[in-house]
């Protein structure tokens, strides 16, 4: 355990919470700053579906991995996962060959007609 405000009164500037984060996120040469492996993202994946967003808890498993590197890579394999089904999505609606405008009427179908000049009213009040 170290004393960081005693480090902190060494540095000029900083706190000695500052200092602890940059030790424990950056400097530490326990760190691993390397590429992720398939199984630390399958990890990741598993850990968060089951445990939620418990951040400190799954970087536990992962021996050298710091608690904002696992939540960064878990933001950035959940991105490449809705990009991956957006694109499935997209391809569906291709192989059907409708029209996008035909598409884009079909979802955007009203019960009733909207307002228009009743809304304008709203605003200006």
């Amino acid at each position: 355990m170290k004393n960081w405000t005693i480090i902190a009164n060494e540095i000029d500037g900083r706190t000695s919470k500052q200092c602890r984060e940059r030790w424990c996120n950056h400097l530490d040469p326990s760190i691993i700053k390397g590429k992720w492996t398939e199984k630390e993202d399958a990890l990741i994946v598993q850990s968060q579906k089951k445990m939620g967003n418990k951040w400190p808890k799954i970087s536990k498993m992962l021996l050298g991995r710091t608690e904002t590197a696992v939540k960064s890579r878990w933001i950035a394999l959940d991105r490449a996962a809705k990009l991956q089904r957006n694109k499935k999505r997209k391809r569906k609606l291709s192989k059907k060959k409708i029209k996008f405008s035909d598409y884009a009427r079909r979802i955007m179908q009203i019960d009733h007609p909207i307002d228009v000049d009743h809304q304008r009213k709203k605003r200006k009040v």
